[in-house]
């Protein structure tokens, strides 16, 4: 075999189409893709996909665990790369536990590894410290309502700024509760890594293991996790993402990440489209709807 042609059956095997449909096979997928088709397994070796797809390690894989995972968004970038697909840059890093004690130990140990706190996300403004009723201490410009970063003034704890790490108790941060989560409609922690990437330990799907988690999730193309060993994913997650469609799955989603995966090239399902705006109807008129019951 000359180098010219040595050469050009590498480029071949390293190809988009290639690798779209060595990953088709590795996953069960038919040759022909529809909006039946769907995956005859449900996880496979990270290595396995990293070899196909020509990828990197995942992002933060060395604090991946069998009981601590990365899901959503993020997985979808990574694997977007390596199937020569546009994905949207930046965007945050979803970590999960099985528990309100593994989200605790989440936290622990990405503060060993160097991140650094910034808040709690919830509905209801609580102290990094105490858990106790906060007030935010504004300063110029508010940003990002719901969930605004700065800092909390508490009665008991004084007034606390995590931008301030050289001030910031760390040692005195709040490890949550149950009670915690619930009474304060907590939905994750929010951090910031050593490389400024967004991070966020969720406790609005502390599910028991990642397949349980992706099937809380909107869409089925952000339908995949990853621990330290396998890639997990829903059954027509690899369809959707490598046909670029949107298919809902199971929350209803805001309509900002409706939005959101418009802008990435993604089409919706006419399925979908019915139920988002049937969704949105719904959430338009309930208010609608309590005003004249209480009328009558």
């Amino acid at each position: 075999m000359t180098p010219r042609v040595a050469t050009r059956r590498t480029d071949m095997m390293n190809s988009p189409i290639h690798r779209e449909q060595a990953i088709r096979e590795l996953v069960g997928l038919p040759d022909r893709l529809n909006y039946r088709a769907r995956a005859d397994t449900s996880r496979v070796r990270i290595d396995d996909v990293r070899r196909i797809l020509d990828l990197p390690d995942p992002a933060y894989r060395e604090l991946l665990t069998a009981e601590r995972w990365i899901a959503g968004g993020a997985v979808m970038r990574w694997l977007s790369l390596g199937l020569g697909r546009s994905a949207a840059e930046g965007g945050d890093y979803d970590f999960f536990a099985p528990s309100v004690e593994g989200v605790n130990r989440t936290l622990d140990e990405l503060l060993a590894a160097g991140f650094t706190f910034r808040c709690f996300r919830s509905y209801r403004l609580m102290c990094p410290l105490c858990g106790g009723p906060g007030e935010i201490v504004w300063r110029g410009k508010p940003h990002g309502p719901p969930w605004p970063v700065g800092p909390i003034r508490c009665p008991e704890c004084g007034e606390c700024d995590p931008d301030d790490v050289d001030r910031f108790p760390v040692d005195r941060l709040l490890r949550l509760t149950p009670e915690q989560i619930r009474d304060n409609r907590v939905l994750a922690i929010e951090l910031r890594s050593p490389h400024n990437d967004l991070a966020h330990i969720s406790t609005l799907a502390i599910k028991p293991n990642p397949g349980e988690v992706i099937a809380y999730f909107d869409f089925s193309v952000v339908g995949f996790a990853l621990d330290d060993e396998y890639l997990y994913f829903r059954p027509y997650a690899w369809t959707d993402l490598l046909r670029r469609r949107l298919r809902r799955n199971a929350r209803i989603p805001e309509l900002y990440r409706v939005r959101k995966f418009l802008a990435m090239g993604f089409r919706p399902y006419p399925a979908t489209v019915i139920w988002i705006s049937r969704s949105l109807a719904r959430w338009i008129s309930r208010p609608l709807v309590k005003r004249l019951r209480r009328g009558s």
